[in-house]
């Protein structure tokens, strides 16, 4: 076998001393890989927090869109209702005409129908008197009478009659 070599006190040292520094290495090889680790991360970290401020705006935008969008078409819907009211009442100040054209168009004929009749009854009253008159005047005798109108002086008139 293989004798186990003895070393001298140095050469120990300075392999304890090499072994703790191989073990130092390794930690700071770790602690470096932690760091890069860590820088990485924060980088991710920065990158991730950029994106998020880039969705909250483009969340913000978009909101202001629908909210404007919204107000956009609740206008119109106001618009939209106050001309299908004004539509209604223009449809009923129609009918109403409507009617009241129709009620004076009636109102017309029937007057019109009125006057004819009054206007046929007038004449035919008006020719029934004249020919009553006329037999009237037929059946009269015919009187002659003559007056004279004379001043007596005193400024009041005498009639004086001829027969």
């Amino acid at each position: 076998m293989l004798k186990k070599r003895e070393e001298h006190p140095a050469t120990q040292e300075v392999l304890n001393r090499l072994e703790a520094l191989t073990e130092e290495v390794t930690k700071l090889r770790g602690e470096q890989k932690g760091r890069r680790e860590a820088i990485r991360l924060s980088d991710e970290v920065k990158k991730l927090k950029h994106q998020i401020t880039d969705l909250e705006i483009s969340k913000s935008k978009r909101e202001e869109d629908n909210e404007r969008q919204l107000r956009e078409v609740e206008h119109k819907v106001g618009l939209e209702k106050l001309r299908g009211e004004a539509e209604r009442d223009i449809a009923v100040k129609e009918a109403e005409l409507a009617v009241r054209e129709g009620n004076l168009s009636r109102e017309r004929e029937a007057f019109e129908k009125e006057m004819e009749f009054t206007r046929t009854r007038m004449t035919e009253e008006v020719d029934r008197i004249t020919a009553l008159q006329e037999q009237i005047l037929k059946r009269l005798p015919v009187v002659t009478v003559d007056k004279q109108i004379t001043d007596n002086g005193n400024g009041a008139a005498k009639e004086v009659e001829h027969a």
